[in-house]
């Protein structure tokens, strides 16, 4: 799997999140947003991070959407730091009790989106209608 994490991470765009990663493997991609790799992509991510070969990046530096993205570290340049006006564990602390309370609703798809700066995977929501 860590080569294919690899292969994926050398191609174009250079920066992915999680659950682009793991859907680009044909594996399930997790979460209430959507946004989350397989367990087993998961803890291979993390591995590679751990040993600098890739870095996290809690926002995209191209397009601004936060969420964390992994990108090779010899990618890495200074147009990748700085802070996300909010970060994706941000996001998601925000938006989980709005989705719990029902005021918020989620398609049940999970959709792939590729940008030119970056690929990641999210469930479509929106605000849930008023009861009239």
């Amino acid at each position: 799997m860590r080569d294919e994490i690899l292969t994926v991470l050398s191609g174009t765009p250079d920066r992915w999140t999680p659950g682009a990663v793991s859907w680009s493997l044909g594996r399930p991609v997790l979460g209430v947003l959507g946004q989350d790799a397989d367990p087993d992509v998961a803890e291979a991510l993390t591995h590679l991070a751990a040993e600098g070969i890739l870095a996290e990046l809690p926002a995209c530096p191209g397009c601004g959407t936060p969420g964390t993205l992994y990108i090779l570290s010899e990618r890495l340049s200074d147009e990748h730091t700085g802070r996300p006006p909010m970060s994706g564990v941000e996001i998601d602390e925000t938006m989980e009790p709005l989705i719990a309370e029902g005021l918020i609703e989620l398609s049940e798809i999970v959709e792939f989106d590729q940008r030119d700066c970056c690929a990641r995977t999210a469930r479509a929501w929106r605000r849930a209608p008023r009861p009239s």
